[in-house]
């Protein structure tokens, strides 16, 4: 069958990172492997909009198009799905939905789009690939795929819901198709805006995630156990993209890619001992209570330059709320042994917190100006689907008209006795009192390789201070 896979547009003020969508790529390898022809659609890259995408699937004529969801994508994929479902064709399309917001949703994933056929949660490699094979044989009654784990359909009772399952070897699934998504064919604006070496492209080592963090979807994204390639397929693939693709950059984008410490060693000397002059980074988020002195040092000579980790707040009362496992103390320790051994960190926090105060902001803020950091970045908090704050936010289900406001640079919830508005002015100050210091600008100077780069640098910067409040009415207020 012929499968569009789509990573849908967003509005133009909300793109500030761009980098291949390899979660489609590994959804595409999957399909390849059972004779199926893919065609992968990054309309984020491509420059595309509601028309020119809608255009560019009624032009490619697939039999199915998957969607990758994030929450914000929410209204834009009902936007196409309600479209194509309307297009008159000889053979209507078939729709399919999956990613971390089908993930978080569970059961109800399909409750807001009414004109998709399919919902697939957690990972999907093989689960897609089996419902596919499916509809191509026209064996997709509820009788045949009924028991497929993570599928909902159109008109099916959430209790025969069957939860996803995990791969639990990941070697099997290969690589993403990268010819698909060719790592040179994206611009200077990965993850952070920062980087050394181009091309750079993104790669994911280890999937799952033990912790409980109350903010984070985490585990119902890619399970709650940390499972890892072995390290020769990993090498094989980063030398892979070397060859074909001119790679010179890596960008860890893992969950708790040093959770195991043994594992992290012999990957880092791995790198060493294969490549020469290579650079890599982990800008999504390494847990910073796994990290110990021995270990940034075999980061550091492995390539490694930054790291970004996961501090969140400037409260230990907030800390301990969100499960976090550590201290402040702790954090200028671990911050401070980073460093020392020669590592730029970024930093992330939250801000806007359900149980967080005013006083608790601030002390974020002065946290993040204390610290000896890099770069900061202030997320506003979000009741994400599958987190302890979603069911608490919306007892009574919700209108299909919120997920727009998911942005994580808008401030669209606040913690009681605090406006949204309050929220943005402190996530907005947070960045100009981190930003605006001689050191750091410096810092960001030396790291500017182009005027391109520094046109995505700015033009990110514009985008987060921007943002607005989009304030959503929830069952809490």
């Amino acid at each position: 069958m012929r499968v569009l896979l789509l990573k849908p547009p967003v509005k133009a003020n909300r793109i500030y990172n761009v980098i291949p969508p390899i979660g489609l790529g590994y959804l595409a390898a999957g399909l390849r492997r059972e004779g199926h022809e893919v065609v992968l659609l990054d309309a984020i890259n491509d420059g595309l909009n509601f028309k020119s995408t809608l255009k560019h699937i009624i032009t490619t004529q697939p039999d199915i198009v998957g969607y990758q969801i994030f929450s914000y994508d929410v209204g834009m994929v009902r936007r196409i799905s309600e479209k194509l479902k309307s297009t008159r064709s000889p053979t209507p399309i078939i729709q399919v939905i999956g990613g971390p917001h089908v993930s978080g949703m569970g059961p109800k994933a399909l409750e807001h789009f009414p004109h998709v056929d399919y919902a697939l949660a957690g990972e999907g490699e093989r689960t897609f690939a089996r419902l596919v094979n499916l509809i191509e044989k026209e064996h997709a009654s509820p009788d045949q795929i009924k028991g497929i784990p993570g599928l909902l359909y159109q008109g099916m009772n959430q209790s025969d819901f069957v939860p996803p399952c995990f791969e639990e070897n990941l070697d099997e699934l290969g690589f993403p198709a990268w010819d698909l998504h060719q790592p040179t064919n994206y611009p200077f604006a990965p993850q952070g805006a920062i980087f050394r070496q181009r091309p750079f492209a993104p790669i994911i080592i280890t999937r799952g995630c033990p912790f409980l963090c109350t903010f984070c979807a985490g585990h119902s994204i890619t399970g709650n156990k940390l499972r890892m390639r072995s390290i020769e397929h990993v090498i094989e693939e980063m030398r892979m993209l070397i060859q074909e693709w001119g790679v010179r950059e890596f960008h860890i984008l893992d969950d708790n890619f040093s959770l195991d410490r043994d594992y992290f060693m012999r990957w880092c000397r791995a790198v060493s001992e294969n490549f020469h002059g290579i650079s890599w980074c982990a800008p999504n988020g390494m847990r910073l209570d796994t990290l110990d002195s021995e270990m940034v040092n075999a980061m550091k000579a492995s390539g490694c330059y930054y790291v970004s980790v996961g501090i969140e707040s400037g409260s230990d009362r907030i800390l301990k709320h969100m499960r976090k496992g550590f201290t402040v103390d702790d954090v200028h320790k671990q911050i401070a042994m980073v460093r020392r051994e020669g590592l730029d960190v970024n930093g992330f926090f939250i801000l806007g917190y359900p149980a967080e105060t005013i006083e608790d902001m601030e002390a974020t803020i002065r946290l993040s100006v204390e610290l000896d950091l890099s770069r900061a970045a202030y997320f506003n908090f979000l009741p994400l689907p599958g987190t302890i704050f979603f069911d608490e936010y919306y007892p009574n289900g919700l209108e299909d008209d919120i997920w727009d406001s998911y942005f994580q640079y808008n401030a669209p919830f606040a913690p009681p006795g605090i406006t949204p508005r309050q929220v943005k002015s402190l996530q907005r100050r947070a960045h100009f009192k981190f930003y605006f210091r001689p050191k750091i600008i410096l810092r960001m100077l030396m790291e500017i390789r182009s005027i391109r780069q520094m046109y995505w640098i700015m033009r990110r910067a514009s985008k987060v201070l921007g943002a607005g409040v989009d304030i959503v009415k929830t069952n809490k207020d």
